[in-house]
């Protein structure tokens, strides 16, 4: 009897364990505006996203824009079982060089202006 209780209180501290571990999910956002290095104007339809490139077959790499005025807003939820990891967004717009910004502070907000360049 008292190895049957033991054994089922192991399982029932092991099944807690799991899932709070698995549950560690981080929500990461940035927010900004990217601008014309060389002119100092906004930028519209710059591509923001976790990846230098869109997978169609694959949701998690789909792109955001920016709108007419060069903004930009980025949420996403990541795992972070040790942490929430830090957030790399690539900016590209055809005639620019892509940009590359690591943000830190994954599990706040973060609101930045990015320049790109020719």
């Amino acid at each position: 009897m008292q190895t049957t209780i033991k054994k089922n209180h192991s399982f029932i501290l092991l099944t807690i364990a799991l899932l709070y571990f698995t549950a560690c999910d981080c929500v990461v956002s940035a927010k900004g505006v990217v601008i014309d290095k060389t002119t100092g104007q906004p930028l519209d339809s710059v591509a923001l996203g976790r990846y230098v490139k869109e997978d169609p077959k694959k949701p998690s790499t789909k792109f955001e824009y920016t709108n007419n005025k060069g903004q930009f807003e980025y949420f996403g939820i990541t795992g972070g079982l040790l942490g929430c990891p830090s957030l790399t967004l690539y900016f590209s717009k055809e005639g620019y060089k892509t940009k590359e910004i690591n943000y830190k502070c994954s599990n706040c907000s973060t609101v930045d202006t990015v320049y790109l360049e020719r």
